[in-house]
């Protein structure tokens, strides 16, 4: 545990305004070697079942406050999410994102992410997501490639939903 590079702890709100709308305030403590990076976020999605398919589209604004220099970085996302459940216990998904940033000094496509997950439900409320992301990220000369593994706990408050709720990742 000691050698992982970063830590995130996330919660989010999700508000179902419909079968198909939904509204995600979040907020994220991202633990980094030389940081820690505090960031608010609003995001809207759009989800829609074609038979056992579940086609989720993310559009997100978020800030990141990072500290010990007290920046802060605008940033607007894109993602699109297809589910497909295999049986009640098992369901895989893949993901991909495009991530738009501006500050003082870049404005332009930060990264691209896309990748596979296989969601295991533990219970009716909580789940766990076993992901792998490519990722290519514009460091503001060229790109550069990274492979991010990612175990994801999530932890639901409430199971009665009147409507679906959306399976996504918060890349």
């Amino acid at each position: 545990m000691e050698s992982l590079d970063r830590w995130y702890l996330e919660g989010v709100s999700s508000f179902l305004v419909s079968e198909n709308i939904e509204i995600v305030p979040d907020f994220r403590l991202s633990i980094k070697p030389d940081e820690i990076e505090f960031r608010p976020g609003l995001g809207v999605l759009y989800k829609f079942m074609v038979g056992t398919f579940q086609f989720v589209n993310q559009v997100k604004w978020q800030i990141d406050f990072s500290s010990p220099d007290g920046t802060s970085d605008n940033g607007l996302r894109y993602g699109l999410f297809i589910n497909h459940k295999i049986n009640d216990k098992l369901a895989a998904s893949l993901g991909a994102g495009i991530f738009y940033r501006w500050r003082n000094d870049f404005q332009g496509f930060q990264f691209v992410r896309f990748g596979p997950s296989l969601i295991y439900g533990i219970n009716k409320k909580h789940t766990i997501n076993f992901s792998y992301f490519l990722s290519t990220e514009n460091n503001g000369e060229l790109w550069e490639w990274a492979g991010i593994p990612v175990i994801q706990l999530i932890i639901n408050i409430n199971k009665d939903y009147k409507y679906v709720p959306a399976k996504y990742f918060n890349y």
